[in-house]
C-alpha cells in the first residue's frame, strides 16, 4: 500500500528536522518527548504544575548532563539516550538525589 505524497513528504521534512539538530538537540528533543508522555500516563494524582515542570526541566536536566560529560571528555552521541534516562528518571528523583547531597555537605543545626 502506498503512503499518500503528503505523508511521505511530512516525515521526510521531520527526518531533514532531525538531521539538522545537533546531538545536544536530539538529546533535549527525546527528553522533551519522554517527558511529556511519562506525564500522560503518570498513574499518580494529576497535579499540572508539578508535570508541567517535570516535562520542561527534562530537556535542560538532559543538557546539563551532556555538558558535563562533554567536559570530561565523552562522546557527544550519547546525547540521545542521556536524554531518555533523564526523561525516565525524572525531575524529582533527581531532586532528591541532589537535596540528599547537599544535606551531607552542608548540614543544618
Amino acid at each position: 500500500m502506498d503512503k499518500p505524497d503528503g505523508a511521505e513528504q511530512f516525515i521526510l521534512q521531520i527526518q531533514n528536522y532531525w538531521d539538522l539538530l545537533e546531538a545536544k538537540g536530539q538529546g533535549m528533543v527525546v527528553a522533551l518527548s519522554v517527558a511529556f508522555l511519562r506525564c500522560i500516563w503518570d498513574g499518580r494524582k494529576r497535579n499540572f504544575r508539578r508535570h508541567a515542570a517535570e516535562v520542561l526541566m527534562a530537556p535542560w536536566a538532559a543538557l546539563a548532563v551532556i555538558e558535563i560529560l562533554e567536559m570530561t571528555g565523552a562522546q557527544t552521541n550519547a546525547a540521545i539516550p542521556i536524554g531518555f534516562t533523564v526523561a525516565i528518571v525524572g525531575a524529582k528523583w533527581l531532586e532528591d538525589r541532589l537535596t540528599a547531597w547537599l544535606d551531607k555537605k552542608l548540614p543544618r543545626e
